[in-house]
């Protein structure tokens, strides 16, 4: 069984996670009852001396309101987790039946609470327009922002704080994708691909794509010179055939790389793909269909290998090495296998050329959410950032792909300016 984190409803885990029970309340993370205690309760049973009574069928409960943070610089200051604790204890009602029952008394502790840094720095940029994408690039080093309006890339430097410049493109239409020194733009109205050198922005190579019919999304590690790997359709009618095939950036053409298996091979799949940084590692997932599907692509040489899972689990996105793979309900090896099996069900998002990653908890009223931060190999967070709104929930059918994992990024970075580390 699970309990729904908002309003505590019980369900069965097959049910929640298999996405065939409908939540009424809009909660999205379940607390596994065999979880309770880490992080959030520690649940103890003791049995008392007889009393002649039935346990009170009432209940109080705490409603804890979790929140979120869009972009967080942090000066970094130690981490250490807070010890602390509170007991609510309920005692038995007398009751008139005659029914006999020897009540329980039942202690809910409050675990330790995730520190929170003492210190940190928060900052917010003007956007010249509305962003309607984000890729990282160089390593993490840039974000690549896509101002569909604008007809616009801009390309901002994450440690400095501000855009180095900006790509004019000739139509709206475009797909892209960000390397260690380069941007790689299709042009969908005519399939024609550029290259762009991250640094001077200059425009390095163009032709024509080695693809017939329709290219759907594209993506390469963001500390990668390739491969791209491009999902195509051959049509636009829903049962079309669409697969996918890699591209040499440098060459604009195919290369021989076999995909002997892949799930997703309709045009109607609305499918997302994630690489990892170093572009050994492509996740994906569909929004256009129950269950959403989890796929891995694993490249070694001129082969891939498949994985799938058939389950609902939201964004599929490779860390940074590719060893881990980061979701909307946990975190799993490349192979798709479990790494842990005491993570509450939120969203995890990987930490850039680093061994961190982030938790993300499901929206409360106020729209508000928090983030978490976890080191590799330890399922209990480190800290919490403070809480900020505008995140909103994740987008369960989405037809755009700038989905809840392009809009949380976490860098432990170097500040630029001076010999400490800072979170980003």
């Amino acid at each position: 069984m699970v309990l729904c984190a908002k309003c505590k409803v019980p369900h069965h885990k097959s049910c929640w996670t298999t996405g065939c029970a409908i939540f009424g309340c809009g909660g999205v993370a379940p607390l596994a009852v065999k979880q309770l205690k880490e992080p959030l309760y520690t649940v103890k049973l003791q049995k008392p001396s007889a009393v002649s009574a039935r346990p009170s069928q009432s209940s109080h409960s705490k409603k804890w309101i979790i929140a979120g943070v869009s972009i967080v610089a942090l000066g970094y200051v130690g981490i250490m987790a807070l010890i602390a604790g509170f007991v609510m204890q309920k005692q038995p009602q007398k009751n008139t039946d005659p029914v006999k029952v020897a009540p329980q008394k039942i202690l809910v502790e409050k675990a330790p609470p995730v520190a929170s840094l003492p210190q940190f720095a928060e900052f917010s940029k003007a956007m010249p327009g509305l962003i309607s994408d984000a890729v990282p690039a160089a390593g993490g080093e840039y974000l690549v922002l896509h101002f569909k309006a604008l007809r616009k890339l801009g390309i901002f430097d994450i440690a400095d704080e501000e855009f180095t410049g900006y790509i004019d493109l000739p139509s709206e239409n475009i797909l892209y994708a960000a390397g260690r020194s380069m941007i790689f733009v299709v042009l969908t109205d005519s399939n024609v691909a550029r290259r762009y050198n991250i640094t001077t922005l200059q425009q390095e190579g163009s032709a024509q794509l080695p693809v017939t019919g329709v290219i759907k999304t594209i993506a390469m590690g963001s500390d990668s010179e390739g491969p791209v790997l491009l999902h195509t359709s051959v049509g636009t009618d829903s049962l079309d055939r669409a697969g996918f095939v890699f591209i040499d950036p440098y060459t604009i053409s195919t290369l021989d790389i076999n995909i002997a298996q892949n799930h997703y091979t309709s045009f109607r799949d609305f499918v997302h793909v994630r690489a990892s940084g170093d572009g050994s590692v492509f996740g994906m997932w569909a929004t256009s269909h129950s269950p959403s599907g989890m796929q891995t692509f694993l490249v070694s040489g001129s082969s891939v290998s498949t994985y799938y899972e058939h389950d609902s689990s939201g964004h599929v996105v490779p860390g940074f090495q590719g060893n881990s793979v980061y979701s909307g309900a946990g975190v799993f090896s490349s192979e798709l296998k479990a790494k842990y099996t005491d993570l509450p069900r939120i969203s995890y998002f990987p930490g850039i050329n680093s061994n961190f990653f982030v938790g993300l908890s499901s929206a409360d009223e106020k729209k508000q959410r928090q983030l978490y931060i976890y080191s590799e190999g330890n399922s209990r967070p480190l800290f919490k950032l403070p809480s900020v709104p505008g995140l909103g929930r994740d987008e369960g059918w989405t037809k755009e792909d700038f989905t809840i994992d392009k809009r949380v990024y976490f860098l432990p970075a170097t500040n630029k300016d001076s010999d400490h580390s800072r979170y980003q």
